[in-house]
C-alpha cells in the first residue's frame, strides 16, 4: 500500500464516527420504518407523525451530545429545560442545535396536506346510497356504502405541492439549518484551518451535480421549477453547497464531510420528486369516493431520500 493511501486509512480509523446513544438511532430507524409503511399505504396521519418523529430523534439525540447525557426517554423535557436555561456554552454546539432545531420545523412544514397528499387518488364511482326500508325488510344493496369526498373550494387552479406557503416556510427554515451547521463547522475548536482548495473543489462539486440536474435550468430536461420559486430554490442551492464545501474543508475527519454530503443528496431527492417532470396527478371531483391505502407514487424513491436525510442528520448530530 503506499503512502497516501496508509495515511488515508489511518485517519479513517483515527476519527471514527461517534453517534447519539443507540436508543436515539433505534426511534430513529423505527420511525423511519413506520414513515415508509405510511407511505407504501398512503396513510397521511401515520406519514405526518413518524415524519415528525424521525426528526425529534436526531433532535434530542443532539441534545444528549450536547450535554453528555444518555438516559432514556424521560430525559426529553430535562434536555429542553437545559437548553431554555442556556445550558449550550460552547458556539459549535449552540449552532449545531440551531441547525438540528430548524430541521425538525423544516420537516414538519413539509409534510403535505391531506388534500395534496390524496391527490393521486384515483377518484371511483359512488355506490347508490340505501334507501329506507319499512320495518321488517331488508335492503337489497350489499357491501360497504361509498362515503362522497368532501367538495373543495378552489378557485380553478391547483397549488402544487412546491408551491405551496408552508413548502416555501419548510424550505426556508432548513437553509437557516444549513447557515448554522456552516457557523458551527468554523467555531468548532476541533476543526483544521479552513482548506481553501477543498473548499473551492467542492463546491464546484455539488454545483456542478445541480447543474446537471437542471436547477439553473429555465428548461431542465428532468426539473420543472415554477418561476416563482426558482429564485428560492436556487439561493438554497447556493447555501447548502456552501455549507457541503465548509463541511469538506474543516473537518479533522471525515463525519461532518460525510453527514453533509448525504444530506445535499437526500436534498436532490426532494428536488426530483417535487419538481421532477412526470404525468400530471388527476384531482378527485366534488363527490367521488376517496379510496385511500393506495401505494403513493414514488414512495420508494422517497425511502431512499428519506433514509439519507435522516441518517446525515444522526450523523451531524453525533459530531456535537
Amino acid at each position: 500500500m503506499s503512502q497516501g493511501g496508509s495515511d488515508i486509512v489511518k485517519t479513517l480509523l483515527k476519527h471514527y464516527p461517534t453517534l447519539p446513544d443507540s436508543q436515539f438511532i433505534s426511534r430513529l430507524n423505527l420511525s423511519l420504518l413506520l414513515l415508509v409503511a405510511s407511505e407504501a399505504n398512503s396513510v397521511h396521519t401515520g406519514t405526518a407523525i413518524f415524519k415528525t418523529l424521525a426528526s425529534l430523534s436526531f433532535f434530542f439525540g443532539g441534545l444528549s451530545r450536547a450535554f453528555a447525557s444518555s438516559e432514556d426517554v424521560n430525559t426529553v423535557w430535562p434536555l429542553l429545560l437545559q437548553l431554555v436555561k442556556g445550558g449550550l456554552q460552547d458556539r459549535f454546539q449552540l449552532f449545531m442545535v440551531l441547525g438540528l432545531g430548524c430541521s425538525v420545523l423544516g420537516d414538519v412544514l413539509l409534510i403535505p396536506s391531506r388534500e395534496t397528499y390524496y391527490r393521486h387518488v384515483q377518484p371511483q364511482p359512488q355506490q347508490p346510497q340505501p334507501q329506507p326500508q319499512p320495518k321488517g325488510k331488508k335492503s337489497k344493496l350489499k357491501g360497504p356504502v361509498a362515503v362522497a369526498a368532501p367538495e373543495q373550494k378552489t378557485d380553478g387552479k391547483e397549488v402544487e405541492e412546491g408551491q405551496t406557503l408552508s413548502f416555501k416556510a419548510g424550505t426556508f427554515f432548513f437553509a437557516l439549518a444549513h447557515i448554522a451547521y456552516s457557523f458551527a463547522f468554523i467555531y468548532d475548536i476541533n476543526r483544521t484551518p479552513i482548506n481553501w482548495v477543498w473548499f473551492a473543489g467542492a463546491f464546484s462539486l455539488g454545483t456542478g451535480v445541480s447543474l446537471a440536474l437542471g436547477v439553473f435550468s429555465a428548461n431542465s430536461r428532468f426539473l420543472n421549477i415554477p418561476p416563482d420559486m426558482a429564485p428560492l430554490v436556487r439561493s438554497y442551492v447556493g447555501i447548502i453547497t456552501t455549507m457541503v464545501a465548509t463541511a469538506s474543508a474543516t473537518d479533522k475527519g471525515w463525519q461532518k464531510i460525510v453527514g453533509a454530503w448525504l444530506f445535499m443528496i437526500s436534498d436532490m431527492f426532494v428536488a426530483v420528486d417535487v419538481f421532477g417532470k412526470k404525468p400530471a396527478a388527476k384531482a378527485s371531483p366534488p363527490g367521488a369516493q376517496i379510496m385511500k391505502y393506495v401505494a403513493k407514487p414514488g414512495w420508494r424513491f422517497r425511502a431512499f431520500g428519506w433514509w439519507a436525510y435522516f441518517w446525515a442528520q444522526m450523523i451531524l448530530a453525533g459530531t456535537i
